[in-house]
């Protein structure tokens, strides 16, 4: 306010980039209970998808087929989290440079 800045420009270049960094650790989260949900929902009510194949595998004592969808749940849940520390990277640069080139 004191350098009559207006409430947009105050926005988009004070409020946003604070913020922004934070919006991607929610979304690192979100990501990863998303995936927990979501294969958890097919354990529980689900026809098709990995969580039933992983369930059905389970019932049926056919191992091999369950450790398959353990391990393709855990690299999809891998590849969606890189995919956040990816956008993270790209669109907070400023982070980038403040943590001494570490990523975290």
């Amino acid at each position: 306010r004191s350098f009559r800045v207006g409430r947009v420009r105050t926005f988009t270049k004070v409020i946003f980039p604070e913020v922004l960094p934070k919006i991607f650790v929610g979304l690192r989260i979100a990501v990863g209970n998303a995936v927990l949900i979501a294969v958890g929902i097919e354990f529980v009510n689900g026809s098709s998808g990995i969580g039933y194949r992983i369930w059905n595998s389970w019932q049926l004592f056919v191992a091999d087929r369950m450790y398959v969808g353990i391990v393709v749940v855990a690299l999809l849940g891998i590849a969606l989290r890189l995919m956040v520390d990816l956008l993270r990277w790209l669109f907070v640069p400023w982070q980038r440079s403040a943590t001494g080139g570490r990523d975290g």
